[in-house]
């Protein structure tokens, strides 16, 4: 598994997900929830070549797909939303598009 690289939701790249156990551990998206990640993805620059940006983007698309919510699970510094969730909410909260 050292040889394997994690996507951004956990899971090793090129395997398929595991679905939780339990159906009631999925949570349906609501049309607001919806809203929010359209709006998300629409923030992204077309020409954004940011890696980071990049699995962000196709964790939204995924779950609009499937239409079910995602979980963010910081652990660490590496491969994490954390940052990049607080530079989002700064930069909402004062005004600025980054």
């Amino acid at each position: 598994m050292a040889d394997r690289q994690r996507g951004a939701a956990g899971d090793r790249e090129g395997e398929p997900r595991e679905l939780p156990a339990d159906p009631a551990a999925v949570t349906p998206l609501s049309l607001r929830d919806r809203s929010c990640a359209r709006n998300l993805l629409a923030s992204f620059g077309e020409d954004d070549a940011d890696v980071d940006d990049l699995e962000y983007r196709r964790e939204l698309q995924i779950m609009l797909v499937l239409g079910v919510k995602g979980e963010i699970q910081a652990v660490d510094d590496v491969g994490d939303l954390t940052r990049w969730l607080d530079r989002s909410l700064l930069c909402a909260l004062a005004g600025l598009q980054f």
